[in-house]
């Protein structure tokens, strides 16, 4: 602030419930970066090597390869990192 005062920030914890107070912004900024790191981690053990390249690191697959790119059965798309869903199966282009 204009004063020189820190300004503390307050993060949710996991279990949802408690809270971390932060003294400065060099102290958040380390704490954001581990977690960062932390779900990186989680994300590409879950992930084949090709699925972490193109959802985490803007990869794509050359056309026609994909394991549906002539799927026609029924059902939704979903995203494979947060299991959002994307779109319905009529919807391909």
């Amino acid at each position: 602030m204009a004063d020189g005062t820190v300004v503390h920030r307050h993060v949710l914890t996991e279990d949802g419930m408690s809270r971390v107070t932060f003294p400065n912004k060099l102290a958040f900024d380390k704490w954001v970066y581990k977690r960062l790191q932390q779900r990186q981690k989680n994300i590409y053990e879950r992930l084949t090597p090709f699925q972490f390249h193109v959802t985490q690191r803007m990869g794509s697959e050359r056309p026609f390869t994909g394991a549906y790119w002539d799927t026609r059965e029924v059902g939704m798309y979903n995203c494979v990192v947060c299991t959002q869903r994307l779109f319905l199966w009529d919807h391909k282009y």
